[in-house]
């Protein structure tokens, strides 16, 4: 009955398994030996693997060493580490792509566990912070990087301890170069939150950090901080935007009282109005604690990111228009249709679908702002300015509880209870009728 339009779990098809990516700079001593080691590990595991390398001007031989040792060589044109790596994804053709410091303070074994938990999650993170990780670096250096993450994770409410490990493997395309601004070290935060913010699943595993065996660190201090608060900023804007996959979802435990309210009100009358007993389908689902509390029901979203974000709770994920149902007529004995219509323009196609794919009698609930009321006007500036990146700017179309019941009714819907949120948000219960 349920046709995804888009696959949520797909690979890509290139010739090769995994693309182990290095980043360098005045490596020599230890970049030959690095790849070498990582190439004998891929052989052993029966990896089909690339080693690239690019390099950002060293004067010393770590070109020759890698090149010696089986690696392509590129030279960095961007500036800054984080330049280099969205150059470096341009090259990889792998289905998978790994990424570890090139001075050898990442064990290489370490590559077998990453590529052994490649199913478990979008991005595989090697963590000093979870139970046995560990590091070798200076006091200093670990006190600096305990607090960087800890920052990161709470401000962010990112899930994940250690947002600024390199030592990764990335399943191909949750990476996207061409979106990514930062170009220092803070890459690697903006890569992570970025991922978890389009919907894209991450795992830690244990990582014993070590010290590097030869040459100096790269790091500018004062310039490594500096880049991440600015970083910090830009994140924490995303991560508080309608751009997150899980706004829907954080807004139910929202720390600003009227929104969490609000997300619990409509919650409780939404699943009062729908019969557990029965199978759903919810369009324009979102992220919302409303459909990952009907595990069995069918999400349906125009956003992947949504959908994606959903795996860990619902297996009926379909990625569809509302204007166009991809459902067969009359598969549903009710549906849920919150919050979604007045975020599109007007058309009774809308509503004539509803009823094409909902079973005789069935029911159908349907959520939008009452903008004949004089409250939701009020409600909505307010919003609009608490909440800036939330959704009171796309709200296009305006309808009122008696054109929202005769829209209904011109499409073969009698309104059998309807309710409000403080006024403003309207909630309507439906049922489908013979037409005359």
């Amino acid at each position: 009955m349920y046709t995804a339009v888009h696959r949520l779990n797909c690979t890509m098809t290139t010739r090769m398994d995994l693309s182990i990516l290095l980043l360098t700079l005045n490596e020599a001593g230890n970049i030959g030996p690095l790849v070498s080691d990582l190439s004998r590990i891929c052989k052993q595991t029966g990896i089909l693997f690339e080693i690239i390398v690019v390099d950002g001007g060293s004067t010393d031989n770590t070109c020759s060493e890698a090149k010696e040792a089986g690696a392509i060589v590129y030279q960095q044109k961007r500036p800054g580490y984080g330049g280099a790596f969205r150059e470096g994804i341009t090259y990889c053709s792998g289905n998978y792509i790994a990424t570890l410091d090139a001075d050898r303070s990442h064990p290489p074994e370490m590559l077998v566990q990453l590529w052994q938990n490649r199913k478990k999650a979008d991005l595989i993170v090697g963590s000093r912070f979870i139970a046995g990780g560990a590091s070798e670096a200076s006091e200093f250096r670990k006190t600096l990087s305990s607090i960087l993450n800890l920052t990161f994770s709470k401000a962010l409410s990112i899930p994940i301890k250690d947002i600024s490990s390199g030592y990764r493997l990335y399943r191909r395309e949750i990476l996207s170069p061409d979106v990514y601004t930062s170009e220092n070290f803070n890459i690697l935060q903006e890569v992570l939150v970025r991922a978890y913010t389009d919907g894209y699943t991450i795992c830690e595993i244990p990582l014993k950090y070590q010290q590097r065996e030869s040459g100096v660190s790269k790091v500018n201090y004062p310039k490594f901080l500096c880049s991440y608060l600015g970083t910090l900023y830009r994140l924490w804007k995303l991560r508080n935007s309608i751009e997150s996959a899980d706004y829907d979802y954080r807004a139910y435990y929202s720390k600003i009282p009227l929104q969490r309210y609000w997300q619990r009100k409509r919650y409780a009358i939404v699943n009062s109005f729908l019969d557990k007993s029965r199978p759903v389908l919810d369009i324009g689902c979102g992220s919302s604690k409303i459909i990952q509390d009907h595990p069995e029901a069918v999400a349906m979203d125009i956003l992947m990111r949504k959908l994606r974000f959903l795996r860990k709770t619902n297996s009926k994920l379909v990625c569809a228009s509302t204007f166009k149902l991809p459902f067969k007529s009359e598969s549903f004995s009710q549906i849920s249709h919150s919050q979604v219509i007045e975020h599109i323009p007007f058309d009774i196609k809308i509503f004539s679908e509803l009823n094409r794919v909902m079973k005789p009698n069935g029911n159908l609930v349907i959520g939008t702002p009452d903008y004949g009321r004089i409250w939701w006007p009020i409600i909505e500036y307010f919003y609009a300015r608490l909440l800036p990146n939330a959704y009171a700017d796309e709200h296009i179309t305006h309808y009122t509880r008696q054109s929202l019941i005769d829209t209904l009714a011109d499409s073969g819907f009698k309104t059998l209870d309807y309710r409000y949120i403080c006024g403003g948000e309207l909630i309507v219960k439906a049922k489908k009728v013979e037409r005359c």
